[in-house]
């Protein structure tokens, strides 16, 4: 493929919103992404802190995460996007973090 790297990466994450859906859990959305073949989640404890990658979700369609068994506290997450470039994984801009505090 003679396909620029520039070219191949997705768009940022926008519109992620998180719900907390019961006990221990939150839902995570947010909208599509053109050029994505698939997302990665991650989470930390502060909003500076150190992000850890959570959940990689294979797919462009797949656009939800539930996070489960967390602790009650504040978290915060970032979702990126990326497409696979042979073998590679070319990453976009991640989303704007957002925090929602666990029931």
């Amino acid at each position: 493929s003679t396909e620029t790297p520039a070219k191949a990466r997705p768009a940022k994450v926008r519109g992620l919103s998180i719900k907390a859906v019961s006990k221990g859990k939150l839902l995570l959305k947010w909208k599509k992404v053109k050029n994505a073949d698939g997302y990665v989640v991650y989470r930390a404890d502060k909003k500076k802190g150190k992000y850890k990658k959570v959940k990689v979700l294979n797919g462009a369609k797949k656009i939800s995460f539930t996070n489960k068994k967390l602790k009650k506290k504040k978290t915060y997450y970032k979702v990126c996007a990326y497409h696979k470039v042979g073998k590679k994984k070319v990453y976009g801009s991640c989303s704007a973090v957002k925090s929602r505090k666990v029931k």
